[in-house]
């Protein structure tokens, strides 16, 4: 993963993790012919997991999942112009996210700094 520290929680590396053995049981069907579905069980398995790990999400409305993303993402470029007064349009998604994972780490100190003088 590009970005690790965005990810932490372990309900969610083992989603990913199980998503990747879905992925390669497919593949390996595929490459080997599996006419006779010796895979089909394991991946019926990993795809019941899979769909019970997270509640479906509303795509339409006012609350919906891509309405809300923009807000967050807007917000975030926002608090990125203001505290580093550079132009968050102008960035490659690499200086973005290192950019944010600064300002994280920054919030984190302070935040301990706080704790220490009080």
């Amino acid at each position: 993963m590009f970005f690790p520290e965005f990810s932490q929680s372990t309900k969610h590396k083992e989603y990913m993790i199980n998503m990747k053995r879905r992925a390669l049981l497919i593949q390996e069907a595929i490459i080997n012919f599996d006419l006779d579905g010796k895979n089909t069980e394991k991946i019926a398995e990993l795809d019941e997991f899979i769909f019970e790990a997270y509640d479906p999400k509303v795509f339409s409305g006012k609350k919906s999942v891509e309405l809300t993303l923009l807000k967050d993402h807007a917000n975030t470029a926002t608090i990125i112009q203001e505290s580093l007064n550079a132009n968050p349009k102008e960035m490659t998604t690499f200086e973005y996210y290192q950019k944010l994972s600064y300002l994280q780490d920054k919030a984190k100190q302070q935040k301990k700094n706080a704790k220490k003088t009080k």
